[in-house]
């Protein structure tokens, strides 16, 4: 239809786009946080590629998902060190029962759409729930880690706790269950550990 950009052209803009974004980093930030932008842009085409192919998507999908904040400490501090890996780690990590919750939900539409994901290929959730406890237990020693090496103060700390074994216990239940409640359980608090965990952060920090 009129109007539209046809597959080569929309190819060429995001290209050129992703090109004008990059050079926008290196002006307004530095050349390390350009590169951060680029490394995710490169990993999520990979994932975008991989989703009609094999359950492993949704692993370096987690890696694109996670990498933005490492760039955002690239541009404040013009380098790379333990705390922007943690906080890789926190939404590396917290992606995982996140996704899960919702591909347990819409596993038919996935399925419909050819993905692959691991609830499609896992009729009882057994899998799927053994993921969910395994990333979500991960996940508590990680979120305090900014407490435990001095980066963060007990506020944090303690908020970041229980939000993080809330969502372990969530993934628990939902482990027992394998029930669509126990996955919207999951989906929940995930949605409330995001915001809840940076807004105690920036607080604890000020």
């Amino acid at each position: 239809p009129s109007g539209r950009l046809g597959p080569a052209a929309a190819v060429w803009a995001g290209i050129g786009l992703t090109a004008a974004g990059l050079l926008l980093l290196v002006s307004a930030a530095n050349v390390l946080t350009a590169l951060f932008a680029g490394l995710t842009t490169v990993v999520y085409l990979i994932y975008t590629y991989l989703k009609p192919r094999t359950l492993f998507n949704t692993i370096v999908g987690a890696v694109s998902g996670a990498i933005p904040p490492v760039g955002g400490w690239a541009a404040v501090n013009g380098t790379v060190d333990a705390g922007a890996w943690i906080l890789f780690g926190i939404l590396f990590f917290w992606q995982f029962p996140h996704f899960l919750g919702i591909f347990w939900l819409y596993r038919d539409d996935y399925a419909r759409g050819g993905f692959r994901v691991l609830p499609v290929e896992d009729a009882d959730g057994s899998r799927t729930g053994r993921q969910m406890l395994l990333y979500s237990g991960l996940l508590v020693p990680v979120a305090v880690l900014p407490t435990v090496l001095g980066l963060a103060g007990t506020l944090y700390g303690g908020v970041a706790l229980l939000l993080s074994l809330g969502m372990l216990g969530a993934s628990a239940r939902f482990d027992r269950l394998h029930s669509d409640g126990a996955a919207r359980g999951v989906v929940r608090a995930s949605l409330i550990y995001q915001p809840v965990l940076w807004a105690v952060l920036l607080v604890d920090k000020l």
